[in-house]
């Protein structure tokens, strides 16, 4: 095996790295954005202990759940208006990284099936997944500073962070395999 044909393949694992990078981080990413626990906070009182967890699209205290549009009825109006925000944020980000997946999954196949692939591909996939970066880290931040004053971040938090970093490492893995 030549040198070249070496390079070929480790260009194309590449490739197929990025996708499953992004792959991973997209799916994190919906996880977190579908569960209800971006924040936690415990309430005690008399010996008795009570877990509240708020997402962004319900909130729940043990098994019973609310939906954030509640929490207007229930007086939180400012915290509402900055969940809306996180999650529009959320929801924006979480497309752009879809975009950014497809495009590497279409590079991968292409370069699976040994087929000429347009240049722009792996430069859409970086452009998207660094977009999709910048969308979930804003609405990270908003969430910290206007939503969880008082409580401990949450599982969901956490896998969106984690999708968040994970997706751009996969576009840069496309952008850089040939």
């Amino acid at each position: 095996m030549t040198l070249e044909t070496r390079f070929k393949q480790v260009q194309k694992y590449t490739g197929i790295d990025g996708g499953g990078c992004a792959g991973t981080g997209e799916s994190l990413h919906i996880v977190g954005l579908a569960t209800p626990e971006w924040t936690k906070v415990e309430l005690r009182n008399e010996g008795l202990s009570v877990t509240i967890t708020l997402g962004l699209w319900k909130s729940c205290v043990v098994s019973k759940c609310i939906t954030i549009s509640k929490l207007s009825e229930l007086g939180r109006r400012g915290a509402l208006s900055q969940i809306k925000a996180c999650e529009a944020m959320a929801i924006l980000g979480m497309l752009a990284g879809g975009a950014a997946l497809l495009l590497a999954v279409v590079k991968v196949i292409m370069m699976v099936m040994d087929k000429e692939h347009p240049k722009p591909l792996g430069l859409g996939a970086l452009v998207c997944s660094i977009v999709s970066l910048a969308l979930i880290v804003t609405c990270v931040v908003i969430w910290f500073v206007g939503v969880q004053q008082g409580g401990e971040a949450g599982y969901s938090l956490g896998l969106s962070i984690v999708g968040a970093i994970l997706v751009p490492i996969g576009g840069v893995l496309s952008f850089i395999s040939r």
